[in-house]
């Protein structure tokens, strides 16, 4: 399988120093703090300069001696903002490129609305002469044999286009009797509210994992490394920031809290579908009775997200605390 790529170009510059200025000003009556003036005051705070002056702080209930230091008080915020619903987590942004997304990935992507997209063109792109095997989606859990008469096909289909396009047909007529798991590079500008969604919807196992999971595990290592996010990491050692994103849809507050779509898994225990159960499901409540039913197949189809959850998120869903 080709796997698809993630490069975040751009993004918020300082999103916890934003979110915290925009969560301070609406809840105090005080002046606007500047994400900039924000970032000063951490790193004062953090270096054990000095806290800074009482405006800044947005609970102020408790004596100062008894307050988190102020650094730690903006990242509790934004933790506390972000696991919340809220609108005002529409103000932190990034724009990503997918390359080597597939069609067939691409018209799921698309179908989350909250996003923009923006895909390479196929009407003036030429692809006589690429290969298939390498630069095409294939599905790696097909059988060999099965992958050779898949890639026999796409091979018959790039002849035949490249005929079309020789005897004088355009490329945007040709390009119609393509396979949709022809691969290309698309920029999809999404904000932090809308990515949340997605990625809780798309780190279930149901929803096609081996598809979806390169381009999460891509998503979340472009979030963690790129400049200045890393900085959180490296300077305040905040590690975990993006911890609360890539956690399937049955995660809630540290515990599983029943599977979304209990209907596809008794479907596929009775064998209305291929497929194997997830076996988050089987090992909790409401699947417990199932957890002998093809257990190392569903283990195996699972394993794409494992990772991807954590260390205590998987813990957590699959019983092995």
């Amino acid at each position: 399988m080709n796997d698809p790529t993630v490069h975040l170009i751009s993004a918020t510059s300082r999103p916890v120093e934003s979110l915290y200025a925009l969560w301070h000003q609406s809840r105090t009556d005080d002046p606007t703090l500047a994400p900039a003036e924000v970032n000063v005051a951490l790193t004062r705070s953090h270096d054990f300069l000095e806290d800074p002056p009482e405006r800044f702080y947005v609970e102020r209930k408790l004596p100062r001696e008894k307050r988190l230091p102020f650094w730690k008080e903006v990242f509790r915020v934004f933790r506390y903002v972000v696991a919340l619903d809220l609108p005002v987590k529409e103000f932190v942004s990034f724009v990503f490129v997918i390359d080597r997304m597939s069609i067939v990935f691409r018209e799921q992507l698309v179908r989350h609305r909250e996003a923009g997209y923006w895909m390479q063109s196929g009407r003036i792109r030429d692809i006589t002469g690429i290969d298939p095997a390498k630069d095409w989606y294939i599905p790696d859990d097909m059988p060999a044999h099965k992958q050779k008469e898949f890639i026999g096909t796409c091979e018959k289909i790039l002849n035949d286009y490249a005929d079309l396009i020789n005897s004088g047909v355009r490329l945007e007529d040709a390009s119609m009797i393509l396979p949709t798991n022809m691969t290309h590079r698309g920029a999809m500008t999404i904000h932090l509210r809308a990515l949340c969604k997605i990625m809780a919807a798309r780190c279930c196992v149901i929803a096609q994992p081996a598809m979806w999971a390169p381009v999460i595990s891509g998503i979340r290592t472009s979030l963690e490394n790129y400049e200045p996010w890393s900085y959180y990491k490296d300077h305040y050692g905040e590690t975990g920031l993006w911890d609360f994103i890539f956690a399937p849809p049955c995660f809630r507050n540290e515990a599983y809290t029943g599977c979304p779509y209990q209907g596809e898994n008794q479907r596929r225990v009775v064998g209305e579908d291929p497929l194997p159960p997830c076996s988050v499901w089987t090992a909790n409540r409401d699947g417990s009775q199932h957890k002998h039913v093809r257990s190392e197949e569903s283990k195996k189809y699972v394993k794409p997200f494992v990772e991807l959850w954590g260390p205590k998120v998987s813990a957590i869903l699959l019983g092995e605390q």
